[in-house]
């Protein structure tokens, strides 16, 4: 009801993720309404200062405090935004890791397992190598890899569902292949 009272009829402006995470922001004239779409996430109302008006769950920890009239702040992330990635730090980043890469980019770069896998794939480099053992170039392949994953181009796109899992993507995904269903019109 108190969500409904403040945002029914109204227009949206604009529907953003927030650093490539879980996080979606609503944006009204006066509000901001924030889907937190992870495990023990939340919805949050705001104002345009991000003060919060309403929130599903209250929270308060050492981290964050979720109650009305303090300010949200956004959980706290140490993996690198695919859409702001930059080449030297990744290296660097991917250099320092011990992990099998696949196991790495899932860890140090904001990515959904099914983007980590049409990178390596397109990369031509095997999921179980160690981060740390591949050399520069292979590391910049991937990195380019990723770049073009996460560039939104129109002619790129074309919305297909996956045979097995029923998933939609926004274009055809090398590494699954024949798979496909189909354009979706």
């Amino acid at each position: 009801a108190f969500l409904r009272k403040r945002i029914e009829n109204k227009k949206i402006l604009s529907i953003k993720m927030h650093n490539a995470d879980r996080i979606v922001l609503i944006e009204f004239d006066v509000y901001y309404l924030i889907l937190e779409l992870y495990a023990q996430g939340n919805i949050i109302l705001t104002n345009k200062e991000f003060k919060i008006e309403s929130a599903f769950k209250r929270k308060e920890d050492k981290e964050r405090n979720i109650r009305k009239e303090m300010l949200y702040e956004f959980p706290k992330t140490t993996k690198l935004n695919p859409f702001e990635l930059e080449e030297n730090l990744f290296i660097k980043v991917m250099k320092a890791n011990e992990k099998p890469v696949f196991e790495a980019l899932l860890q140090e770069v904001n990515l959904a397992g099914i983007t980590a896998t049409e990178a390596l794939f397109n990369a031509k480099i095997g999921k179980e190598n160690k981060a740390n053992s591949l050399k520069e170039k292979d590391l910049k392949k991937i990195f380019k890899e990723l770049k073009e994953l996460h560039e939104v181009k129109q002619e790129k796109l074309a919305p297909c569902i996956t045979e097995e899992k029923q998933e939609i993507l926004p274009f055809k995904f090398n590494y699954i292949g024949k798979i496909l269903l189909g354009i979706i019109q």
